[in-house]
């Protein structure tokens, strides 16, 4: 037996602590040093009832720590589409641009997409639908700088010159909604889908 756990053991017995410290000693002392020369610290059901409470007790907060945070949903609601541009057409020519409805007269997104081409080619789509204020007459558009989208209602600034669409000012708490983008292998089409 290490000399120290020995201290220890005869300590706590002199000064009848046993009972106080049977925790602290199960937890930093091996099985094989909990009996001493007749001494018995913790009984075999003793030392398991306090390894399952310690297994529960992980168990519990292991569940809190996956379950407990709950997960904000974007508001923007989710609308499946799939449209294809021609960046020919000189409509598609400004940056950033807006499509409201497909070549089929159908709506895009929720209540159309502004699109931004980003200095290293890429395109970001962004949904026109204000995440803060949800209602379909609160339309975000693009301000004259170019790498800003407003809300006309409730003012949020949002940044469309990179891919994430983040909330640069104003009540917002959620980002823009983005959509898929993808370019043709000889870069005339573009196609957004979500």
């Amino acid at each position: 037996m290490n000399p120290s756990h020995k201290k220890i053991i005869t300590k706590l017995a002199r000064t009848k602590q046993i009972n106080k410290f049977r925790g602290a000693i199960v937890c930093m002392l091996p099985f094989s040093l909990l009996i001493d020369n007749g001494l018995l610290i913790a009984r075999a059901s003793q030392l398991t009832f306090i390894k399952m409470r310690n297994i529960l007790l992980i168990i519990a907060c292991t569940l809190l720590f996956l379950f407990g945070c709950k997960k904000d949903k974007h508001p923007v609601p989710n609308r499946r589409f799939n449209v294809t541009i021609d960046l020919m057409l000189p409509d598609y020519h400004v940056n950033p641009f807006i499509i409201t409805r497909s070549s089929l007269g159908e709506m895009v997104g929720v209540s159309g997409v502004i699109v931004y081409r980003g200095g290293d080619g890429n395109y970001y789509a962004f949904e026109r639908y204000c995440p803060h204020d949800q209602e379909f007459s609160c339309l975000v558009s693009p301000d004259p700088e170019a790498t800003v989208a407003s809300c006309s209602c409730c003012g949020s600034r949002f940044l469309i010159a990179s891919p994430d669409g983040d909330v640069l000012e104003g009540p917002s708490k959620y980002f823009l909604k983005r959509y898929n983008t993808s370019v043709s292998s000889n870069g005339t089409y573009l196609t957004i889908y979500n």
